[in-house]
């Protein structure tokens, strides 16, 4: 695989090609043992088991992250997993 050959902007960032990020978070949800979803989307979750009366799944927080700084996955958000 061609890997790489561009200059970096950043020497402290390495260079990202299309499907870096993907493979990341699913590494990363291997070493968690489960699917990491933002707080945004357990909060639509919860109120559509509400709206269906069903029994939303129970989740866990994993991190809260200052506003402003970034997770492990770059994302603005609190890192949930679903038990």
């Amino acid at each position: 695989m061609m890997r790489k050959k561009f200059i970096q902007v950043d020497p402290s960032k390495p260079v990202l090609v299309s499907g870096d990020p993907e493979r990341a978070h699913m590494l990363m949800c291997d070493d968690l043992d489960g699917i990491v979803y933002k707080k945004s989307q357990i909060k639509h979750l919860s109120e559509l088991a509400e709206k269906l009366g069903v029994k939303m799944c129970p989740a866990k927080v994993l991190a809260e992250h200052p506003p402003g700084e970034k997770s492990i996955d770059g994302n603005l958000t609190t890192s949930i997993q679903l038990e």
